[in-house]
């Protein structure tokens, strides 16, 4: 009987600890709770990726996205991060005798794609999520929102 006890408990306290985690998330700003509009500014120059964010956010229904950025409550901003994590380079050279001249260029590859939520009116920063960027430009936006969207859903605001 201690026995079976036992293995009951080592086997259930990974879903206790889990569900003790999911209950001690930070609190959502009132500001991103409440917003009524938001104006999406992409940064990125990837405009699959800003469609996919709209068209993912959109279909919460709890947004009007708006053009007028005057107009919004709150700023979606698609950015990448400022530090390059790795550089494609390429060039090349022409020998001629004992001499080479050559030529080369670097740029940088960008790994990660941001989701930043700001505060219309003074800036303060509501939110912001990091992805890698994935073969999809819908998939990368999936998961920008993902954690953003379980928690406004489940904060039972509209």
């Amino acid at each position: 009987m201690n026995r079976l006890a036992v293995i009951l408990l080592v086997s259930l306290l990974p879903m206790a600890v889990a569900l003790g985690a999911e209950a001690k998330r930070a609190p959502l700003p009132d500001k991103l709770v409440h917003a009524k509009t938001v104006y999406l500014e992409n940064r990125t120059g990837d405009q699959k990726l800003a469609d996919g964010v709209y068209s993912q956010a959109s279909a919460w229904g709890r947004w009007e996205f708006v053009t007028d950025r005057s107009k919004a409550d709150i700023l979606l901003v698609l950015s990448y991060d400022e530090n390059s994590v790795a550089f494609v380079t390429a060039g090349s050279a022409t020998v001629v005798g004992h001499s080479a001249i050559g030529s080369g260029v670097g740029i940088p590859v960008q790994y990660y794609v941001y989701l930043h939520i700001a505060d219309r009116e003074n800036g303060d920063a509501l939110w912001t999520a990091k992805s890698r960027i994935k073969v999809g430009a819908s998939r990368t936006a999936g998961t920008l929102l993902s954690d953003l969207k379980e928690r406004l859903l489940s904060s039972g605001a509209k």
